[in-house]
């Protein structure tokens, strides 16, 4: 993936807890991105605890 200096470059990943999603995630993030991911595990331990 080729980056631009001049642009700011950020990707939203869903489900990206396993799986394709998170290979894509680190892929970009890999590729100096800034991502950010979501995941439902997480929003369950953090309402459970």
């Amino acid at each position: 993936m080729r980056q631009s200096d001049d642009r700011l470059q950020v990707a939203v990943v869903t489900g990206a807890s396993r799986g394709v999603s998170k290979g894509i995630a680190l892929a970009l993030g890999a590729a100096g991105m800034t991502v950010y991911v979501t995941c439902a595990w997480f929003l369950t331990a953090v309402i459970d605890h």
